[in-house]
């Protein structure tokens, strides 16, 4: 019994859990309340109504009630019984059958397990306390100790200490069966009995006690002790010990107990020690106690009077520094530990401290003052008795006294008068000091004086510190103290505290309005029998005359003196010198001045009621005080903080019983109360409900709602309780009996789901009253929104949504073909369905539900297959190496998560490819496009589509496109001289690189002079292909040399004789393939038919043929390899410059903004990376943008840092555009992060600086916007005129754009600045380098000159170069130049924008 009644001690006890049921974990319930474990219940509670013992979510394997000697309840035999539920939640409910009772041994604990027994260590195990309380013939009623409690003092840190012992007894209403309720003190083995209870009558003999009713057999018996820290009051010694009292209880012949134990240490912490001590403050340290032995310490300081006392809470902290204290004083320090209550204390320790070693200070007598002090007139009268200023570790410059009424007159230190009565005299150091004295008497110049140090007061910097100098007395301080903390006690009392100081003949006197509360005349210091006044410090006169308060929301009373009042106290304290020099103080304590309005019932129970009011302003009240009393004894008080807090439940009621509630508002005290308002509780305990059916059943759902009326008039349940469903009466024909005066009604309810709340409402009738009580069962506003499924797997779907209104879960529906109805509920805003079947179409609802579910749900449907083939297949963006794939998407029931792409070119050469792409699977358009990139011009592709999800793929979707046109990208290979029949020989470009339709080749001879091949002169050969758009590159030529013989290729080794036999051959053979050029042409226009029809191949059969079979474009005609000479004339300068552009070594160049890199692409293609000192460091291989055009097919044009100089931008001759991100550091991965297909090639790149794209020019003519994180490109402006180079202002509002018509034109991006836009100036060729600096505009061209313009147009500056590139530097201060011979120049501005040379590299 012993260790069952210790766990019911430690666990909360029969209170409600607010919410029922709990979410999780083993709970019970009983008449529809949910309790927490420890909880009591007496039989007839549950005869018959069940003692619900629940474990959420749990399948019933073994569960139990164990009896408190620990065996198992049999169900089935009396007298306790109970009844099982195994799923869906594990439950055993226990009952007494009507007619039964328990005896004395079935009284006491009893333990629920589940799902397992009680041998089962992981069970869930609950308590509960089951005990008698009926009067049978043989024996009373018994009583139960609910709980033993104490309440515990707030301030640990003030003795004496007063605490209250609670025991709160149950069971039976008829105290006449109480035989004990005895309170004793347990002490050695010795019983003390403090207390007596017998029959209804209660009495204590030591400390103070009461019972309190509160119904229904409900009564706390209390005790309330003393303790001074060394005996409990009315003599129990202390015994170095804990506390421990015990509370007796017999009823009925049945006796149960209780011990409380009130910890207190058993000895003092030793060893307090001053570990340091400053002009105001003192540490001190002491032993510590053990954990066991200590929660904490209280030190306490007193010198004449307690100064301070200091809580340490810990028990190993064992040290304070106590601060606030005076220079020049005697403490005395004691400390003690404490638990829940104080312990003996200390040795005590005496510590002197001297004044203050730092910060301004005032000093009288060797004694430190803090600032704003008073000094009598009388006590600072001669040179020696003075005030000191003191500034320590300070020299004194020219500090000064002045009076506060008067700052232009400081005090004059050297002479005195009737106006300046004072003198003072200085240190200058170690310490800056002025002593303040007297030196005649004291007029009308007392009051404040403020000292300055070390300078005078007129200096900002300098320190200040105030007194008040007085003649007679004066009025230290008027203060209130004790304030009531709590606002349930009434009425209530403080104190007001008058300080007085000085000459010690006064009279003293305290109001409030006119009305005298305390008035002493005639007092003289020298004489403690005349004032009342307690002595603070002898030496000055100093007392504190204090009068008692009593408030009572009306009056203010000090004992037989009373005054009316409302609203804000306002007190005086008027100092009487005999002189008439009389000083007053005026003290305000805030009180509301009106009572809170509209108090009004807002609901009742049969012990509740909840009553609501109009809050004030926060400036007139703090909080709220609601009192509630029956007839004329106060039931309870409850205080309610907040000024904005309106409404409170009252708890512990009776039934049918009549209260008076009023409610106060409160600041520092109580103000009126409001009108009474007259609540009479109801008969109706409580309505609750529950689910019985599954929330998932929907249309189906069955709502149990139970209405407890208890009445101590009889009541009929089935004509006199009856029910409203949202106002349509139902009669109460279910209905079961707790006792002779309480009956649980029954409704069962189907709610219309058309309905989004159920208002439930019963009324029970009795003496001509109707009670009623209401519970509303609430649905949400509407179904949740964006309701999506995807497919995870073969079986599985996953359901998401979103919600915008309240809800507690959901239900999803989900059906296939009409006919399979399945239904789940979650909490969660998302869930996995399994089980599925595949090739199915499902329709999924998904409902909202707080109490009812929602209305309406929202359905999406969803088909649990591959997708549906795309339909609507269509191109667009055709070009010459792009295709956009345009479909509709398959309609919305299908899942797609990606789409397959392949295309398959025509040429046999090439493979097909396939590209992948994923797609979000919710997509809002009906339509998506793909482009495919990287195609070879003139070809045909066939491509297919196909739509596919995690479990396949859809048939496909076919359709063909062509490519468009462009010249050849390849070169025919293999070019040589056959030495058997003297022939130039190749293979045939193949079908991916021909790009259009086939139509001749061009033979290139290098250096041919008047069109004649001469003897003996060396000749370089190279051939191209020709389609219908026109001449693709040449091939890699080869040197023949013309000589008597034969013709020699000398890239051979084993070169054969030069003959003029062999000249002769090769312009002969030249002459027939000229022949044969005009007969092909001439047959091919007058017959066309007969050409295509007819062809042959003219190498197929010659001797030595390197390749047997060249591959020509499909669908092409195999026409004759036709020559066209084509002479290069040095002469002729658009040749020239292409054959010159072949031995530069440099391309494009680029300086990144951190000027820390320095980008060079050499013809190789190649992007070297220097750093700042010349040196290479790293490089980047760039690729072309069709690889199978052959890696030579482009040049890069231009080369760009991004702002952060971790990404490099490459623009090529092949139509596209590379980010490559190369990264902070030297030798970082470089990765393509990016690319822009184009329509014509890049001719230049720039970034300007504060901007987050680039620009780049084309051949075409436009300027465009690139980003780096989009495939996409905008246009700037359009020209007609191939765009030679770009650079940007030094802020990079602006660009400037140069154009192969020599044109140069700007353009801004801030459209306030004062630079226009168009064309600025014309430059005399075409500026293929281009910079604009802080002050001027450079260009550079062919003319080899670098021409310097203002920002008007107007030419300022010429420089001769030969410059193949160039680039501006970052800073816009200069200009990096690429010579003709490899080294890279960089030119700066000097202040008068002339250019000074630097050489930065040379390229290798």
């Amino acid at each position: 019994m012993s260790l069952l009644t210790t766990v019911a001690f430690l666990l909360s006890v029969s209170e409600v859990i607010s919410q029922c049921p709990p979410s999780s974990g083993i709970y019970l319930m009983h008449n529809g309340d949910c309790y927490p474990n420890g909880s009591y219940f007496y039989d007839d509670d549950i005869r018959p109504e069940r003692l619900i013992c629940t474990l959420p979510s749990a399948t019933l394997t073994g569960g139990e009630w164990v009896t408190p000697d620990g065996s198992s309840i049999n169900c089935c035999t009396d007298p306790l019984r109970c009844d099982v539920v195994s799923a869906p939640n594990a439950t055993i409910s226990l009952y007494i059958p009507t007619g039964q009772d328990i005896s004395s041994s079935d009284d006491g604990w009893y333990k629920c397990c589940l799902p397992t027994s009680c041998s089962d260590p992981s069970t869930n195990i609950i308590f509960a306390n089951i005990f008698s309380n009926t009067k049978h013939a043989l024996h009373a009623g018994w009583g139960q100790i609910e709980d033993t409690t104490v309440d515990l003092p707030l301030d640990v840190t003030t003795l004496p200490q007063t605490y209250t012992l609670h025991a709160i007894k149950i069971g039976h209403q008829n105290q006449l069966n109480t035989d004990h309720a005895d309170w004793f003190y347990e002490s050695s083995g010795t019983s003390t009995k403090l207390c007596k209870g017998y029959n209804d009558e209660y009495s204590c003999s030591i400390g103070n006690g009461m019972k309190v009713n509160y119904g229904n057999g409900r009564y706390d018996h209390t005790l309330t002790i003393t303790w001074n820290g060394e005996n409990i009051a009315s003599g129990i010694l202390y015994n170095n010990r804990d506390f421990v009292y015990r509370f007796y209880l017999e009823v009925g012949h049945v006796t149960r107990y209780r011990y409380i134990t009130v910890k207190v240490p058993a000895t003092a912490p030793s060893s307090l020690t001053v570990v340091n001590k400053t002009a105001t403050t003192i540490t001190v340290s002491w032993t510590a106690l053990d954990s066991s032995d200590a929660d904490g310490y209280v030190v306490s300081l007193t010198d004449s009077d307690t100064v301070q006392t200091v809580q340490v809470e810990g028990s190993s902290n064992n040290a304070v520094t106590l601060n606030g204290l005076r220079g020049g004083t005697t403490y005395s320090i004691t400390v003690r530990a404490y638990q829940q209550l104080l312990g003996p204390a200390s040795s005590a320790i005496s510590v002197f401290i001297q004044c203050q070693e730092e910060g301004i200070n005032l000093r009288y007598n060797g004694i430190c003052y803090s600032n704003e002090s008073y000094f009598w007139d009388n006590s600072v009268n001669e040179a020696t008795k003075n005030v000191s200023c003191v500034l320590p570790g300070t020299s004194l410059t020219t500090g000064q006294w002045v009076r506060v009424a008067d700052p232009d007159d400081p005090v004059d230190c050297n002479s005195n008068s009737a106006s300046d009565p004072f003198r003072c005299t200085s240190v200058t150091s170690p310490d800056a000091t002025l002593n303040l004295y007297l030196a005649q008497g004291l007029a009308d110049q007392e009051g404040w004086y403020k000292c300055c140090l070390p300078t005078d007061c007129s200096d900002p910097g300098s320190n200040i510190i105030f007194a008040n100098i007085f003649r007679y007395s004066e009025i230290v301080s008027f203060t209130v103290a004790d304030l009531p903390s709590d606002m349930t006690v009434y009425p209530q009392e403080y104190k007001l505290n008058c300080v007085k100081i000085g000459f010690y003949l006064y009279g003293i006197s305290m109001s409030i309005d006119s009305i005298a509360l305390a008035n002493y005349t005639n007092c003289d210091d020298r004489f403690n029998n005349y004032c009342s006044g307690t002595v603070l410090v002898r030496s000055t006169n100093t007392r504190r005359y204090t009068v008692a308060i009593t408030w009572d929301g009306m009056t203010v009373s000090n004992g037989s003196i009373s005054q009316l009042t409302t609203g804000d106290q306002m007190y005086h304290c008027v100092l009487d010198n005999p002189s008439g020099a009389d000083r007053t103080r005026t003290l305000t304590i805030k009180v509301p001045a009106t009572a809170p309005s509209s108090l009004t019932e807002v609901n009742k129970t049969a012990t509740t009621i909840t009553v609501s009011w109009t809050a004030l302003n926060s400036s007139d009240a703090d909080g709220y005080v609601v009192n509630v009393t029956n007839d004329t004894d106060t039931v309870q008080t409850v205080q309610v903080e907040g000024s904005s807090n309106n409404t409170i439940t009252l708890n512990g009621l009776r039934e049918q019983t009549t209260y008076s509630i009023t409610v106060k508002a409160y600041q520092q005290l109580l103000g009126p109360a409001s009108s009474a308002i007259s609540v009479q509780t109801s008969v109706i305990s409580s309505i609750n409900w529950v689910l019985v059916s599954s929330i998932t059943q929907l249309n189906n759902i069955q709502y149990r709602f139970d209405c407890i009326t208890t009445t101590t008039n009889m009541i009929n349940p089935l004509t006199d309780v009856y029910w409203l469903v949202n106002g349509v009466m139902k009669s109460n024909s279910i209905y079961t009996s707790i006792d002779v005066l309480t009956y649980n009604n029954t409704l069962l309810v189907y709610p219309d789901l058309l309905e989004v709340l159920v208002n439930i409402t019963c009324i029970a009738m009795t003496g001509g009253f109707n009670y009623s009580q209401s519970v509303i069962l609430h649905a949400p506003s509407g179904p949740p929104n964006n309701v999506r499924g995807f497919i995870l797997n073969a079986t599985s779907i996953k359901v998401n949504w979103t919600t915008s209104s309240e809800t507690n879960g959901y239900v999803i529906e989900y059906t296939t073909g009409g006919v399979t109805r399945n239904l789940v509920s979650t909490s969660e805003d998302e869930i996995v369905l399994t089980d599925l079947s595949p090739m199915s179409t499902y329709t999924i609802s998904v409902y909202s539900y707080i109490d009812l579910p929602s209305v309406n749900s929202t359905v999406t449907v969803l088909r649990f297959d591959v997708p549906s083939k795309v339909t609507s297949l269509s191109l667009s963006n055709v070009s010459t190496t792009g295709i956009t794939v345009n479909w509709t998407i398959p309609s919305n029931d299908n899942y797609v998560t990606y789409y397959n792409i392949s295309y398959a070119p025509s040429c046999p050469q090439l493979s097909s490819v396939n590209e992948t792409v994923s797609v979000d699977p919710h997509q809002s358009t009906t339509t998506y496009s793909y482009t495919l990139i990287g195609l070879y011009s003139g070809m045909n592709y066939t491509i297919t589509v196909r739509a596919g999800n995690v479990l396949g793929a859809s048939n496909s979707s076919v359709i063909s496109s062509k490519t468009s046109l462009s010249i050849p990208v390849g070169a025919p290979s293999s070019l040589h001289v056959n030495p058997n029949t003297n022939r130039i020989m190749w293979n045939e470009i193949n079908c991916s690189q021909l790009t259009g339709r086939f139509v001749e080749y061009n033979v290139l001879i290098e250096n041919i002079y008047l069109n004649e091949l001469v003897f003996g002169a060396v000749y370089n050969i190279s051939v191209a292909a020709v389609n219908s758009v026109g001449r693709g590159p040449f091939s890699d030529p080869i040197v023949v040399e013309i000589g008597a013989n034969n013709i020699c290729d000398t890239s051979n080794e084993g070169g054969a004789a030069i003959g003029l036999a062999i000249t002769v051959a090769l312009l002969m053979i030249l002459l027939a393939i000229s022949l044969v050029v005009h007969v092909y042409c001439f047959i091919r226009l007058m017959y066309p038919t007969i050409v295509q029809t007819r062809t042959t191949k003219s190498t197929a059969k010659d001797e030595n043929k390197i390749n047997e079979d060249i591959t020509m474009k499909e669908c092409e005609s195999y026409c004759l390899h036709e020559i066209k000479v084509i002479v290069i004339n040095s002469v002729e300068a658009g040749h020239f410059l292409l054959l010159k552009m072949a031995h530069l070594k440099v391309t494009a160049l680029a300086w990144a903004p951190n000027n820390s890199k320095l980008a060079v692409c050499t013809v190789d293609r190649i992007v070297l990376l220097f750093d700042g000192h010349g040196e290479k460091r790293d490089k980047v291989s760039t690729k072309p943008a069709n690889p199978d055009l052959g890696k030579k097919c482009y040049q890069v044009t231009g080369l760009v840092f991004s702002p952060d100089s971790t990404k490099i931008v490459v623009g090529q001759s092949d139509n596209i555009i590379f980010v490559y991100k190369i990264g902070e550091q030297w030798g970082n991965k470089k990765v393509i992060c990016n690319k822009i297909i184009l329509q014509s090639a890049v001719t230049t790149l720039i970034w300007p600086v504060q901007q987050p794209t680039f620009i780049f020019g084309l051949a075409d003519g436009k300027v465009k916007l690139g980003n780096v994180k989009g495939s996409k490109s905008q246009t700037i402006y359009s020209s007609e005129s191939y765009v030679v180079s770009l650079t940007s202002s030094p802020s990079g509002q602006g660009i400037l754009c140069d154009h192969a018509d020599g044109t140069i034109v700007r353009y801004t991006f801030d459209n306030d600045s004062e630079l226009s836009k168009g064309p600025v100036c014309k430059h005399s060729c075409s500026p293929y380098a281009l910079s604009w600096s802080l002050t001027s505009i450079v260009a550079a061209g062919c003319d080899r000159r670098i021409m310097v313009y203002n920002h008007s147009g107007f030419i300022s500056g010429v420089v001769l170069l030969i410059l193949p590139s160039a680039s501006a530097c970052p800073s816009g201060q200069g200009i990096l130049c690429d010579h003709a011979d490899g080294t890279i120049v960089r030119y700066t501005f000097d202040n008068d924008s002339e250019l000074s040379k630097v050489l930065v590299i040379y390229v290798e």
